[in-house]
């Protein structure tokens, strides 16, 4: 057996110091509990950081523009802050082509940066054409002023170790949130309700088919005869100032003309491919294009069916829970119950202990969940 050579020895030490250098940061922050009291002093620390690294990215922001122009091949004579408003960045540029092409690809570029508060996008158009506006997603810079505006440190527990009122009144503030976001104005009557009212606008079809799917999905997943069902076609007409008469014909009525434009669309492009056909000229895009609508016009169809044969459900609409509603409901019984405000969700509690806001969820959608196979699970 071959014996061990001295300069062995020392690479291996110095490939375990290495190691151990590496990893000691990870080490050291993980050996620190979870649940470690954060005080007053620590808060001050953290409130620094996070107020560094908001004000960081307008630095980036910058240096990623500059990076951008070296990459497309444009160049810029100046990119900075347009004070006072540190959400947009004004680029000016020594040529007007430069500048066009600048305007052209930002969109999709500046959208598909990673970090969703660091994404860019034009902003509004410049009277000068050597000048781009860019607008980014944080519109505010910290200073010492705004910071301790912003941030502010409460105890959780008094001198008798029983909480504050400060921090009864902090999480009370947090479930007043939740609550109203899922017992005020519902999703389905913000979807139908955008869907109506600009009904000729293209724009109008997304909304639309999202409301069109998540119906579909209810009745998929419960059932059309189902309670469950039937909350969430009540929960259409859950709106502040709705007309419960009017907004089921006016859903209807854009539904059926969304669904007629997009036949007429499909059976356009199926007559111009069959003439492609007849000429040995297949065109895939037209071919994909065409099952695009033809999707698009059953999911329309499938959902003017159920809204037609549910249209006395929607009278049955709650009206949206106020915050003084859902303060009193917490100040009566500590839990705020949904009922029929939300078709999936019973209440809302507050366990202090564990620091969690509890949802749960109606007795018949936790049993629909229990018994549902994989797929349908998922549904749900």
């Amino acid at each position: 057996m071959e014996k061990q050579k001295r300069w062995h020895s020392w690479l291996i030490a110095g490939v375990t110091l290495l190691t151990v250098y590496n990893i000691l940061p990870t080490i050291l922050f993980y050996s620190n509990p979870l649940s470690h009291k954060i005080d007053a002093k620590r808060s001050i620390g953290i409130q620094n950081t996070i107020c560094e690294r908001v004000n960081h990215l307008e630095k980036d922001s910058l240096l990623w523009i500059e990076s951008f122009n070296d990459l497309i091949g444009v160049k810029a004579k100046s990119i900075e802050i347009k004070e006072p408003f540190s959400d947009t960045i004004e680029v000016t540029f020594l040529q007007s082509q430069d500048a066009k092409k600048f305007k052209q690809l930002l969109p999709k570029a500046g959208a598909l940066i990673p970090f969703f508060p660091a994404q860019l996008n034009l902003g509004v158009d410049c009277v000068d054409p050597l000048k781009v506006e860019v607008q980014r997603k944080i519109k505010v810079h910290f200073d010492q002023k705004i910071s301790q505006e912003v941030f502010r440190f409460v105890e959780k527990y008094d001198e008798n170790q029983t909480l504050t009122q400060d921090y009864q009144n902090l999480v009370l503030d947090r479930a007043y949130q939740v609550g109203h976001c899922l017992g005020g104005n519902s999703e389905a009557f913000v979807l139908a309700q955008i869907s109506t009212m600009a009904s000729q606008d293209a724009r109008s079809e997304e909304p639309l088919l999202n409301f069109a799917q998540t119906l579909l999905d209810y009745k998929a997943a419960f059932g059309e005869k189902s309670a469950t069902f039937k909350k969430f076609i009540a929960s259409i007409t859950q709106g502040e100032g709705v007309d419960k008469s009017v907004l089921p014909n006016a859903l209807m009525q854009v539904l059926s003309d969304t669904k007629e434009r997009i036949q007429k669309e499909r059976l356009s492009l199926s007559k111009e491919d069959d003439e492609l056909q007849e000429e040995t000229q297949i065109d895939p895009a037209v071919k994909e294009k065409i099952q695009q609508l033809q999707s698009k016009e059953d999911k329309i169809r499938d959902a003017l069916y159920l809204v037609k044969n549910r249209i006395r459900d929607f009278s049955q609409g709650s009206s949206p829970m106020s915050y003084e509603f859902i303060d009193s409901q917490f100040a009566k019984s500590g839990l705020l119950a949904f009922k029929k405000h939300h078709p999936l969700i019973k209440d809302l509690t507050i366990d202090q202990e564990k620091e969690m806001l509890v949802l749960s969820l109606h007795d018949d959608v936790a049993s629909a969940y229990e018994e549902a196979n994989t797929g349908k699970k998922e549904l749900i």
